[in-house]
């Protein structure tokens, strides 16, 4: 599920995002914006984050969050930058940045299943 602290409610994922996602095989197309609420929160065993900033607000906004929520980046200390309004490079740089940090949750979530 995703949701934004700042997302552009029910619209798709930028054109330039898609379009790199696609050339990696991920079809985005059905894909639509929604700002993150209480339902989703209360939803959610994990929730990770792009930046620290984000972390910092959602922990301020709904402080019961402490504890599951996360930076993408932690692991290597990191934020991935929001490349919205920015050239493809930086689309780019944020689509290499989350290829190379998912193996590292995929493997956090597995863990954290064969604990249950």
């Amino acid at each position: 599920m995703s949701a934004g602290l700042g997302a552009l409610v029910d619209h798709p994922a930028h054109e330039t995002s898609q379009k790199i996602a696609l050339e990696h095989g991920v079809d985005m197309s059905a894909h639509r914006a929604r700002q993150i609420n209480m339902d989703i929160l209360k939803w959610a065993d994990l929730i990770l984050v792009m930046e620290n900033g984000h972390k910092q607000e959602i922990i301020r906004k709904y402080p019961w969050t402490e504890g599951k929520v996360f930076r993408y980046g932690d692991s290597v200390q990191v934020d991935i930058p929001d490349p919205y309004r920015r050239p493809e490079s930086a689309f780019v740089l944020a689509w290499n940045f989350i290829s190379k940090l998912t193996p590292y949750w995929v493997k956090k979530i597995k863990e954290s299943e064969g604990q249950a």
